[in-house]
């Protein structure tokens, strides 16, 4: 990856998925499954990267289950691991969660970041994969060539579409620091600043 190709890719923008209703325990029977499967893949090709509770949330949600309890949760996660999708995904866990990339992503030369988008398109800053909230931090270095630890968290967060560095802003930029200096993307000086390598 060169920094020059880093670039955002637009506002976050969720899959629109055909609603329906039924009863969560009819969830799990066999004449959904092409239903769930066609939304999951759906989903992943609209949103991913995308966090395992984000897609699950989508997918359940469209048939009109507010809440999934732990025995869809487990069935959700054996479906999309399943025959359906196997060989097609690629997993990266970050802080307790697993993210969903789609075939021909790499996580480790992903070169774009989505803007949090507005309204229902909004993203929770923690579910943000370190790889794609680091690309938008690259470009900030970029841009600005070094900058101390508190300016630089600031600035990614903006550069992400989050005017407000709330608790779980801060804590996203905090990881996608501490992730880009793992990977030796960027490094902190003696004066303090952060730039890249």
């Amino acid at each position: 990856m060169t920094y020059g190709s880093v670039q955002p890719l637009g506002p976050y923008t969720i899959a629109a998925l055909p609603k329906c209703q039924i009863p969560a325990d009819e969830f799990m029977l066999p004449e959904y499954v092409s239903d769930i499967s066609e939304k999951v893949e759906t989903v992943i090709a609209c949103e991913a990267p995308i966090s395992e509770n984000v897609l699950m949330r989508r997918v359940v949600q469209s048939f009109g289950i507010i809440r999934a309890g732990s025995r869809i949760r487990n069935y959700f996660r054996k479906f999309y691991l399943s025959e359906n999708l196997s060989g097609k995904l690629k997993f990266t866990e970050q802080s307790g969660q697993r993210f969903i990339w789609k075939t021909g992503q790499h996580p480790e030369a992903f070169t774009g970041f989505r803007v949090n988008g507005n309204g229902e398109n909004k993203r929770d800053a923690k579910e943000i994969p370190v790889q794609e909230a680091a690309n938008a931090l690259y470009l900030v270095l970029l841009e600005e060539r070094s900058l101390p630890e508190a300016e630089l968290l600031k600035e990614t967060a903006k550069r992400l579409g989050y005017a407000r560095a709330g608790t779980n802003v801060a804590a996203a930029m905090t990881e996608t620091l501490r992730y880009a200096v793992s990977v030796r993307k960027i490094e902190c000086g003696a004066d303090g600043r952060y730039r890249l390598k």
